[in-house]
């Protein structure tokens, strides 16, 4: 395929070609339906580099069904702050399937429109048929994307703490099975085949949500703090995330078994550091 503005997965993902634009954005406007860890976990380096040069990073996204993770809205808000302009779409009486990526920058503004939500699957490996517009060649089209986007976003809800828990505290896994009806299918679709797998561990899913919880109570000069979660959350790597800031540790169990397991999981997170 010649055009270099057309992305029909496969061969050609949307990914790669959206990282690139993200290099020398001088602002960026994202407007998804659905937000993963997955899709967060891969722009971020992106992200992270453009909040430092202080480049305005506005995200809108939706709560329709569920599929947007709490992990992956605390992961912006943890690691990009009040940096990036983050929104929930919050009227229950209209749907909400948007999936545009407006990148401004000084060799020429730009967006890509099409199929992809923010996630590993939709940006790497999925059927999804996306469109780059510039605005040098459709400039009355790319400033009505454009409006269209400052409208919804300064009609929507901001992400605050509070919004955050709130979606968290209702949020449920959302279950798909074979016996579900074909208009649930993309549902399955975007549910499935998304997961980030890495050397080292991170933090996922409640243990972000933690995470960010701990650092605003930190923020807040409060020194004392109890975590309650649910068997198989991760606590003992949760402890040991929230842990990587201090040089030492104390970690205390009633039997010898849990304290050997939890020695292995904290030197699998810091591996510099040793037990005694």
């Amino acid at each position: 395929m010649n055009n270099q503005n057309i992305f029909t997965g496969a061969d050609r993902p949307l990914g790669r070609s959206l990282l690139d634009a993200l290099e020398g954005a001088t602002e960026v406007r994202f407007i998804v339906s659905f937000l993963r860890e997955s899709g967060v976990r891969m722009i971020l380096p992106s992200l992270e580099t453009l909040a430092d040069r202080q480049v305005p990073i506005r995200i809108l996204t939706g709560t329709y069904m569920n599929i947007t993770e709490p992990g992956a809205l605390y992961l912006l808000k943890e690691r990009l702050g009040d940096r990036v302009d983050l929104r929930l779409f919050d009227e229950q009486d209209r749907s909400f399937h948007p999936k545009t990526y407006l990148v401004f920058r000084e060799d020429g503004n730009q967006l890509f429109i099409g199929s992809s939500n923010l996630s590993r699957s939709a940006l790497e490996q999925g059927i999804e048929w996306n469109y780059r517009l510039r605005e040098e060649t459709a400039p009355e089209d790319f400033l009505a994307f454009a409006g269209a986007f400052d409208a919804l976003f300064a009609g929507s809800q901001p992400a605050t703490a509070e919004v955050l828990r709130a979606y968290a505290r209702q949020w449920r896994k959302p279950v798909v099975t074979p016996a579900e009806p074909l208009r649930d299918r993309k549902k399955a679709e975007v549910l499935s085949g998304d997961d980030w797998k890495t050397e080292e561990p991170i933090p996922r899913g409640a243990q972000l949500e933690a995470l960010y919880e701990l650092k605003l109570a930190r923020e807040e000069g409060i020194t004392r703090g109890m975590v309650v979660a649910a068997t198989g959350t991760g606590k003992t790597y949760l402890a040991a995330f929230d842990s990587r800031e201090f040089p030492r540790v104390l970690f205390l169990a009633h039997r010898q078994e849990i304290l050997a397991q939890a020695m292995e999981t904290f030197l699998s997170v810091r591996p510099g550091d040793r037990a005694s």
